[in-house]
């Protein structure tokens, strides 16, 4: 019987991550960008976009070094490169859009934004919601161009690459075993010819190695641009650069509002299908068995041990009871941390919910706070930066068939989002004191 009878499960989660891709995510980013963004608000927050993708940037860097640290080892998992894109690029829009308006219901916050033009408290709390969530829409438009370029091209590697095993080469010397008779009197006999056919192979390969990388860049670019995702946010950016299409299709009373009101639907629904979708990956038995299969090796192998040398473990066992209670909980500590899964955990945690927000925390307290970025879009991009992954990496990976993958990442996705609920409190504390104008680590 199935453990999970309200949830999807094997090839249904797939299909159900192509589905929600193709119809709720490809309108969510539509709408998002078209919607909101403006050449306005570029402009005049240029520096927002930069700062998303120093963030990333950042993150990535991060994630790599803490990677390559002993007590962590995660660089040589299987499924890093999928593990480390879901650290580089949080949930920036949904849990912003729910913070921020909270926030400005406090006249402190106004203070905090130097938010005063208002007669009333709501329409100060209305003037603080624009300039936030201007600041987050710009940080999301930086946020997609990276993801959809770069991001998405590497979950759909993960799936789509693969070794080549020389399977051709191999083909080609069993094929002349036969021949060697044949073969070494065609080489007597066509002396000459052989030595400008190797010329000319040489030539070849010469002039391949040089254009190599360019063909390199050339198939990222094209990959780049052929990807559904980038396609969409660049019809967003047009449908924004033009504000007659902008309003026709977003406004009250335009004459594509039809097309714009369904898409909005559509996308309303897209952060709803993608949290099932990670809460089936978490829920699928017959996935998580793939997942830890190496895991489970490890402690069936360790249990087989156990049960031979029981009694030579007796006496250490004996030590441990009799032992103080903080030996106790570090020799548990360390056996949690030897399993893999529990290490990734771990490393993703630390990765998205404190050293990334560190660094960018002092590198916004280096700066000077008035001239360069309002206080609020400060706490925007130290939020940003502090928030768990994205659930549309989980979405990719599972519609791309890469299920190893999307369970291992959904299974760092429950841990990051509960701490999530503290440490996005504290940042915020942090950064409400530390960028105040009127603060004193305001340097």
């Amino acid at each position: 019987p199935r453990s999970n009878p309200l949830l999807p499960v094997g090839d249904s989660i797939n299909m159900l991550s192509r589905l929600s891709f193709n119809i709720f995510i490809l309108p969510l980013i539509f709408t998002g960008v078209a919607s909101s963004v403006t050449l306005e608000s570029l402009s005049s927050l240029w520096l927002v976009v930069v700062a998303s993708f120093v963030i990333i940037a950042i993150s990535f860097v991060v994630a790599t070094v803490l990677a390559y640290l002993p007590f962590f080892r995660i660089h040589k998992e299987e499924h890093f490169n999928a593990l480390r894109v879901a650290i580089c690029f949080p949930n920036i829009v949904a849990i912003p859009i729910l913070i921020f308006p909270a926030l400005c219901e406090y006249e402190v916050f106004h203070e905090y934004g130097n938010i005063d033009a208002g007669p009333s408290l709501d329409e100060n709390i209305a003037i603080c919601e624009a300039e936030s969530n201007a600041v987050v829409f710009a940080y999301f438009f930086g946020f997609s161009v990276l993801f959809w370029s770069f991001g998405d091209r590497s979950l759909r590697n993960v799936t789509n690459g693969s070794s080549d095993g020389g399977g051709g080469d191999d083909c080609d010397d069993d094929g002349n075993d036969g021949d060697d008779t044949q073969i070494d009197t065609s080489r007597r006999n066509n002396v000459v010819p052989d030595a400008r056919r190797n010329k000319r192979k040489e030539e070849i390969v010469k002039k391949f190695t040089f254009y190599r990388p360019f063909i390199f860049l050339f198939g990222v670019i094209r990959d780049i641009f052929l990807s559904p995702g980038f396609v969409v946010l660049i019809l967003s950016f047009v449908t924004a650069c033009f504000g007659i299409v902008q309003d026709a299709v977003f406004e009250p009373g335009g004459f594509l509002r039809v097309i714009g009101s369904t898409l909005e639907s559509l996308s309303s629904a897209g952060a709803t299908v993608a949290t099932i979708v990670v809460a089936a990956a978490l829920a699928d038995d017959s996935s998580n068995e793939a997942v830890d299969g190496e895991l489970t090796a490890s402690i069936i192998h360790q249990k087989d041990e156990y049960d031979e040398e029981e009694h030579q473990v007796s006496k250490l066992e004996v030590e441990i009871e009799n032992s103080s209670t903080d030996n106790n909980f570090l020799l548990r500590l360390g056996q949690l941390m030897e399993k893999p899964i529990v290490r990734v955990q771990v490393w993703h945690v630390t990765c998205r919910l404190f050293a990334t927000p560190a660094v960018i925390f002092g590198i916004l307290l280096k700066m000077d706070c008035p001239l360069y970025l309002s206080p609020i879009s400060k706490l925007v991009l130290l939020i940003n930066s502090s928030l768990p992954g994205a659930l549309i990496v989980v979405v990719i990976l599972k519609a791309n068939g890469s299920t190893k993958a999307a369970n291992i990442v959904s299974q760092t996705y429950l841990p990051s989002y509960t701490l999530s609920v503290l440490t996005i409190a504290i940042w915020s504390s942090i950064g409400m004191l530390a960028f105040n104008s009127e603060s004193s680590l305001c340097l």
